[in-house]
């Protein structure tokens, strides 16, 4: 009887794990664990640095400029320039993917570029996100736009990059809310999303 009794414990909780498994399986996950590459940062920045400043949706006050110049199947997103912000942002279900700055800068090609010493939060729907690093090993090439404060010249501009990122893939449609923030010394960049996907 008892070992009867232990076999249908054993029997119930190998369904418990294999119904686990299968649901850790099929959750979406939307931490994406790779770091971002060379060809998707400069992608970045030079979608940053193209839009003037009146318009730039990193100086953007509530997010209705999140929309310019997406194009792709990859949505960028903005931090600050340091101050705090909290925007709200249409994102059409067809880009598969969110990437977005939670700390970056730009350096002089002859310079030393580190974020090493900043420190990163993000969270989305409350569940705290992995930031990733990300620096160039070589001087890159930004073009902006006209008064533009990210390069400050419509003129291509030699630069290395480094920062922390997050990434966004396969979000499900509906409201989400999305917080990116980050300190290095005294420059704190903090920016709240409310992210519609439709």
């Amino acid at each position: 009887m008892l070992r009867a009794e232990h076999t249908r414990r054993r029997r119930f909780f190998t369904a418990l794990l294999a119904l686990a498994t299968l649901a850790a399986c099929t959750q979406t996950n939307v931490d994406e664990p790779e770091p971002p590459d060379n060809e998707l940062t400069v992608r970045w920045w030079n979608w940053a640095a193209i839009e003037p400043n009146a318009t730039n949706p990193i100086s953007d006050a509530n997010g209705e400029d999140c929309a310019r110049n997406q194009t792709g199947d990859i949505w960028f997103l903005a931090s600050t320039f340091g101050e705090e912000m909290r925007r709200s942002c249409v994102i059409p279900k067809s880009y598969d993917t969110l990437f977005a700055p939670v700390f970056v800068k730009s350096c002089l090609p002859d310079e030393p570029c580190t974020v090493a010493d900043a420190v990163t939060q993000a969270t989305y729907d409350g569940k705290r996100l992995n930031t990733l690093p990300f620096s160039t090993t070589d001087p890159v090439t930004i073009t902006g736009g006209p008064d533009n404060l990210v390069n400050q010249s419509a003129d291509p501009q030699t630069v290395q990059l480094a920062g922390w990122w997050i990434w966004l893939h396969n979000m499900e449609p509906g409201e989400h809310t999305l917080k990116l923030a980050g300190q290095e010394g005294d420059l704190k960049l903090i920016v709240t999303y409310t992210l519609v996907v439709e």
